[in-house]
């Protein structure tokens, strides 16, 4: 239900000060330079000084460390706000409990059952804890290593679909030619062998084929993702995520819930991608013409070849052919028939030997 998330933990300068203070045994003075310095850097800027290089040697050091769960780790300077921040970004899987962890699976998702979210709780704690170490009073320390109090600036929701290996492409060309842009989530992928992707400035909503993202990024147990269609609904912003606390009265935690995740996961599914299978032409017409009456099934079977002529489901919205209440009316229609609306083109059922594919949808509600 998650791979990664990224927060960030706010502190005052006068922690951070007593942090290189007891990290790099340097002064009082040579603290307060360096984040002037690196203020006036513009946050990330490099110093290309020996501090610098040292507060690198550390992060360096501490990502290593805790490698097997810390993505990521890097400390922003704010102007605006004052405060300096230290970001971690994380593979929840890592903090899967042992007894639960799938040996034959590194891409097992964080499933957010209580088990899992109090594993992640208790192991967030041994991991922010040494960083903040005598460096701020108790009341600090303990606020710094309660999760609930960090800010999170990115939840990726995801979601594992299995498939027929030989089928991964196939099912990404359907997806490809079934997308709805709405809420402002553009589509930037057309009918691409390995992913579809929509996104707005906060929001991307992803499937793409977790095999060839292993072997592309050199990751480990390939063998592992084949036929695996990985579907993540990014939130990408801070803002975001704090709405939709503010929204449904949550907290951190109950972000990270199983029954939270799936609302999210379904939520945009719904939105924007069909949940019936996909059929051939003829196969369509077939059970359209069984279960509608004749009047009916002949404007559902018009809708379908004017899709199809239009190449994408997208495409044909935009085309004005009909208003877009009718069209999404239409859609509705199929919908509750369990029929995608963007059939299998002849040539790629005689190619792949099928004429009807199960909607992978239906793993997220089994």
């Amino acid at each position: 239900m998650l791979d990664t998330a990224t927060l960030a933990l706010e502190v005052n300068t006068g922690t951070f000060v007593n942090f290189l203070r007891k990290n790099f045994h340097i002064t009082e003075e040579a603290a307060y330079g360096y984040i002037c310095a690196k203020r006036r850097n513009h946050a990330y800027g490099n110093t290309n000084s020996k501090i610098d290089k040292a507060v690198k040697k550390y992060i360096y050091g501490y990502k290593h460390y805790f490698s097997f769960v810390l993505k990521n780790m890097r400390i922003l300077f704010s102007d605006k706000t004052g405060y300096i921040y230290f970001i971690l970004s994380f593979h929840f899987n890592g903090f899967i409990p042992s007894d639960m962890r799938n040996s034959n699976n590194p891409y097992q998702l964080f499933n957010g059952t209580d088990e899992h979210v109090e594993t992640f709780r208790r192991n967030f704690f041994y991991l922010v804890f040494p960083l903040f170490l005598d460096c701020c009073s108790k009341d600090e320390l303990e606020f710094y290593t309660e999760f609930n109090n960090a800010r999170l600036w990115r939840i990726d929701y995801s979601f594992n679909f299995q498939v027929p290996e030989a089928l991964v492409p196939l099912y990404l060309h359907q997806f490809n030619g079934s997308v709805i842009e709405k809420n402002r989530l553009k589509k930037t992928t057309k009918f691409k062998h390995n992913s579809v992707h929509l996104h707005n400035k906060s929001i991307s909503v992803v499937i793409y084929d977790k095999h060839a993202e292993v072997i592309n990024n050199n990751r480990p147990s390939p063998d592992s993702a084949r036929g695996m269609l990985r579907y993540e609904v990014r939130l990408r912003k801070a803002k975001t995520i704090t709405n939709l606390k503010d929204t449904y009265k949550l907290n951190n935690t109950e972000l990270l819930k199983r029954d939270f995740a799936m609302d999210m996961l379904l939520k945009y599914w719904d939105l924007i991608l069909p949940t019936g299978d996909f059929y051939k032409g003829t196969a369509a017409n077939k059970k359209i013409r069984d279960e509608l009456s004749p009047r009916q099934a002949n404007k559902i079977i018009k809708f379908l070849k004017m899709i199809q002529e239009k190449h994408s489901v997208n495409t044909a919205r935009k085309a004005n052919t009909c208003t877009v209440k009718t069209f999404d009316s239409n859609l509705t229609t199929l919908n509750n028939m369990d029929i995608a609306p963007y059939l299998i083109p002849i040539h790629k059922c005689r190619d792949y030997g099928v004429s009807t594919l199960i909607n992978p949808y239906k793993q997220m509600i089994a």
